[in-house]
């Protein structure tokens, strides 16, 4: 049985599957994108899930004091953390594409 936030965490991976195939790996826009609307449906739903439903109507407060800052430092975490990870990502592909040409001998590792 799941819990209301792993269901709302499965839904978005789910949906940000979609556009795996969809973007170049150097292009920063379509990830940034899926972080910011990922973020931000996470933020909104929850605030459904958790206050709305029990008569707290008070949508722009919400807004304004926690789902739009945690859209901002999110976004701006995801762009500092995505060049490193991205670097990271296109050594290791390199080291696995030599091993699988027979360049790299395991034993000499």
């Amino acid at each position: 049985m799941f819990g209301f936030t792993a269901l709302i965490f499965i839904y978005i991976g789910y949906f940000s599957g979609f556009f795996y195939q969809k973007y170049e790996v150097r292009e920063v826009l379509i990830p940034l994108a899926l972080v910011i609307t990922a973020d931000f449906g996470y933020g909104f739903i929850s605030y459904i899930g958790n206050f709305l439903l029990q008569n707290r109507l008070n949508v722009g407060f919400f807004m304004s004091r926690f789902i739009l800052p945690e859209v901002v430092y999110t976004s701006l975490v995801s762009l500092l953390i995505y060049h490193p990870i991205h670097y990271f990502c296109v050594i290791t592909e390199q080291g696995k594409e030599r091993k699988k040409k027979g360049k790299i001998d395991e034993r000499s590792v």
